[in-house]
């Protein structure tokens, strides 16, 4: 009986909501042509460093080779040239940080993020995550605009 009575309640309610949209069904859609940039785990190395990694899929060889990783600097290049190849070719840009954007160099421990803040606000990141370790230490800087643009 709870199913049959949520069944109804639920086709009733779609009944509904599409009868709302009769008025709008006569324009055109315009498709949303949107490339998004997402970041993640850059845990305060401002800096390049270069890294030995190897890989080993399941029943290949080990491949060895040499990654340059981090550095706020390329980061900043990279984002900036997407945005501006989205532009040129019409299309919008986004930028997300999924965080974990601090704590991870001797830059957070003398800094406590403002750095990391000041230079992920100068990518022009739209979206991001703002990770707890910032609520459990004591900065001046948590409320400014510094880190809250942009994250």
């Amino acid at each position: 009986m709870k199913k049959t009575l949520l069944a109804v309640t639920v086709s009733i309610t779609l009944l509904g909501l599409t009868a709302c949209n009769s008025e709008n069904s006569s324009k055109e859609h315009i498709p949303l042509d949107l490339t998004i940039a997402h970041i993640n785990d850059t845990h305060a190395h401002l800096d390049p460093t270069e890294n030995a990694l190897a890989i080993q899929p399941t029943g290949q060889e080990l491949f060895k080779f040499n990654a340059k990783l981090g550095g706020y600097p390329r980061l900043k290049f990279k984002l900036d040239e997407l945005r501006s190849q989205a532009a040129n070719e019409g299309r919008n840009f986004m930028v997300l940080n999924g965080g974990d954007a601090f704590q991870g160099t001797l830059y957070f421990t003398q800094f406590k993020g403002e750095e990391e803040s000041r230079l992920l606000s100068d990518m022009g990141i739209d979206q991001g995550e703002i990770v707890n370790i910032l609520l459990k230490i004591k900065n001046s800087f948590l409320p400014t605009k510094q880190i809250l643009i942009g994250l």
